[in-house]
């Protein structure tokens, strides 16, 4: 087993970036399925309303993706503090 697949997920605060569609996706819907408390931000607001019915309870809030430099301060107030980003 790879050291990453060994890694408890169950519990962490994760922000994903790009989360809505593709690698992202996969990546939130893994996390997600380890009881991860997931945050996905995307540029599409279509994307990020399927992922929301795909994946109920994903998180406390979806988000679209702003500058750079204020996803990480959206996430915080989100959810606090992140484990993951």
């Amino acid at each position: 087993m790879s050291p990453a697949a060994s890694t408890p997920r169950a519990g962490l605060r994760v922000v994903i970036t790009a989360g809505a569609a593709g690698i992202g996706r996969a990546i939130a819907e893994a996390f997600h399925g380890a009881g991860s408390r997931v945050h996905i931000c995307d540029v599409s607001r279509e994307a990020i309303a399927e992922c929301e019915d795909a994946l109920p309870g994903i998180g406390a809030a979806l988000f679209l993706c702003s500058p750079a430099g204020r996803i990480s301060g959206q996430a915080l107030s989100v959810c606090g503090n992140v484990e993951t980003l």
